[in-house]
Formats: structure tokens, C-alpha cells, sequence
């Protein structure tokens, strides 16, 4: 588990109300290593793509 961040509120929208369970998921952007050692590393991401059992959608940053 990574926490996320995205600029473009679309792909906010996307990831929280698209992905189903069991689904799989490929997400792109930048990781950023924690600035404390015990603190969770965070994503920031630019596109995303899922592939569930019954089709694929994807969204990349514009």
C-alpha cells in the first residue's frame, strides 16, 4: 500500500469510483522515498490503467 497524490482531479475521480476487486491495476508517476525512516513512501501519480475481468480503462494527466 502507497499513499497517492494526483494533480489532475480527473484521475482522482477515476481511481476511487473505477477500480473493482480482483482487478489489476498499473499505475505510472514519480515515488517519493519518506524524509523519516518508519514513514510510508508516497506516489504522485501522472496515468493509470486497470484491466478487470470485464473490460480495461485507462487515464493519463493531460
Amino acid at each position: 500500500m502507497v499513499s497517492c497524490t494526483s494533480g489532475d482531479p480527473q484521475i482522482t475521480r477515476d481511481l476511487l469510483t473505477d477500480i473493482q476487486p480482483g482487478g489489476l491495476l498499473r499505475v505510472t508517476g514519480t515515488l517519493v522515498q519518506p524524509q523519516t525512516p518508519g514513514e510510508s513512501a508516497r506516489l504522485t501519480v501522472d496515468a493509470w490503467k486497470s484491466w478487470t475481468p470485464r473490460s480495461s480503462r485507462s487515464c493519463a494527466s493531460r
